[in-house]
């Protein structure tokens, strides 16, 4: 003899008329919309929370930051550079589209 009684979903279903999966709380669209909204109304917040952190906390710049900014032109320049030299060379290579894009 068991000490405990196991209980599944079908055993719960019948003791609570209100646990019934698969069934809507009011109707397939409410419940629809009720998710949809409370799942973009979390991702505003998520994203509130995210801006305010970087503004409150990361709004300032250190000594990188400006070396960084001042030299980013040329970054840029020599970037397109580096880029259209290796596009160059893999031209003529034998390889798949895919992977050379992935290269360059």
């Amino acid at each position: 003899m068991k000490p405990y009684l196991e209980m599944d979903s079908c055993m719960l279903a019948k003791k609570d008329k209100t646990f019934r999966p698969g069934s809507f709380i009011v109707s397939r669209f409410i419940d629809s919309l009720i998710l949809w909204f409370t799942f973009h109304l979390s991702l505003f917040c998520l994203l509130y929370l995210t801006v305010e952190t970087f503004r409150r906390y990361l709004n300032r710049q250190g000594r990188l930051g400006k070396e960084l900014s001042a030299n980013s032109y040329y970054v840029y320049i020599i970037h397109t550079i580096v880029l259209g030299a290796l596009a160059l060379m893999l031209l003529d290579a034998p390889l798949a589209p895919v992977t050379a894009i992935r290269l360059v």
